[in-house]
């Protein structure tokens, strides 16, 4: 396992792009990701070690308060499904 840090470690943008939700990408095959666009540096480090990142615009997406992975965790509600 390989660990990329935010940012690629690049400080302050490692900050910046962790508040951003850097860290929120979905993986949907080896070696391609689901990515916010805003995190540049992030998908740059992403892309220097092989992966393929589909950027996605963040302005409807995040009003749902989510990002790429979390938006698609299942969710089971109780009653009415």
């Amino acid at each position: 396992m390989t660990v990329i840090e935010t940012a690629g470690g690049s400080k302050p943008f490692d900050a910046r792009e962790q508040r951003a939700d850097g860290t929120n990408v979905l993986a949907i095959a080896p070696g391609v990701a689901v990515t916010y666009e805003r995190n540049e540096r992030t998908n740059a480090a992403l892309e220097s070690h092989g992966c393929t990142c589909i950027g996605i615009d963040d302005a409807e997406l995040v009003r749902g308060l989510g990002g790429p992975r979390c938006m698609t965790m299942p969710l089971r509600r109780s009653g009415n499904a």
